[in-house]
């Protein structure tokens, strides 16, 4: 197969319109109908659908063009390896991260990959729901959900966060501490929203839940968190160990010995040969790296 008319295919079906597609690739509408043209009679199926001079995608070039988007990223990175004459990590990634994720565990990441792999590049971009992207319009996703039990997928336990309660020690001085699940009710309570979970189902460390009354909840666990930097109330949210530069003041932990436990921040991605060898290379021993880096 052709991989120039397969590019063409694949950059069609990103712009979705003839005159960006060929401004991006660097060549003539004319040249790039052309290319599409030869791949339906290469492949003798039809790929375009014409009315009048609008040209879109069948429901067979739009499968074509995601599944030759991992072909030409495949190619390019056989190419860029040749080039550089070294077997190593090369190409460009598309990451799909929590929203809020603490900017230290990324960074960490970045800087481990960065160091090992410098000819490695990524497009980053902050969802709710990282594992909804994969595998059209993401090539990894970090995600604290749990780690997929069905599909082609593979999946690599990065970090364990604690998610407890927390307040700013103005906020416990003003309002007083809980002793107590039941003196929960007394204080404004934010959650973050867990992935596939409710906000409102607080866990409890031995077990179980606990049903709260929120003031405001959501995905991002950034906000939530400086909600309780700035003293607006109790919060849970995971924290864990590594320290967030963006939150003012000091967050104290609230009935740890009650509402507490661990969540996992995993790396995963399509089982393709591309993300397989990436998988193998880069995250068979990213969690050493890692925290080789923090302890420096």
């Amino acid at each position: 197969m052709n991989l120039e008319r397969v590019r063409a295919l694949v950059c069609f079906h990103a712009h979705g319109n003839l005159p960006k597609a060929a401004a991006s690739l660097g060549v003539s509408q004319r040249t790039l109908r052309g290319r599409l043209a030869a791949l339906e009679e290469e492949l003798g199926a039809p790929l375009v659908e014409r009315a009048g001079r609008l040209l879109t995608l069948t429901a067979r070039g739009v499968a074509l063009a995601r599944g030759g988007r991992e072909l030409i990223r495949e190619a390019d990175a056989a190419i860029e390896r040749v080039v550089s004459g070294a077997e190593q990590l090369v190409g460009s990634f598309r990451v799909a991260i929590p929203v809020g994720l603490p900017p230290a565990i990324l960074v960490m990441v970045l800087r481990y990959g960065h160091t090992r792999y410098p000819k490695l590049r990524s497009q980053i971009f902050p969802v709710s729901r990282p594992l909804s992207l994969l595998p059209d319009d993401a090539d990894i996703a970090l995600t604290l959900a749990p780690r997929p039990t069905t599909g082609p997928w593979l999946s690599a336990r990065l970090a364990q966060i604690d998610e407890g309660l927390f307040a700013s020690p103005d906020y416990l001085a003003r309002a007083g501490s809980p002793q107590s699940l039941e003196e929960l009710e007394d204080h404004d309570l934010f959650s973050w929203t867990p992935p596939e979970q409710p906000a409102d189902e607080w866990p409890l460390r031995a077990g179980g839940s606990f049903l709260v009354n929120l003031s405001h909840s959501s995905p991002d666990m950034g906000l939530i968190r400086q909600c309780a930097a700035d003293g607006l109330g109790i919060a849970r949210f995971p924290r864990g160990e590594i320290p967030n530069p963006n939150a003012t003041g000091t967050l104290v932990p609230v009935l740890p010995e009650l509402v507490q436990r661990e969540v996992s921040v995993r790396a995963v991605m399509p089982d393709t040969p591309r993300m397989r060898r990436t998988f193998l290379a880069f995250f068979g021993n990213v969690r050493e790296g890692v925290r080789g880096l923090a302890d420096g």
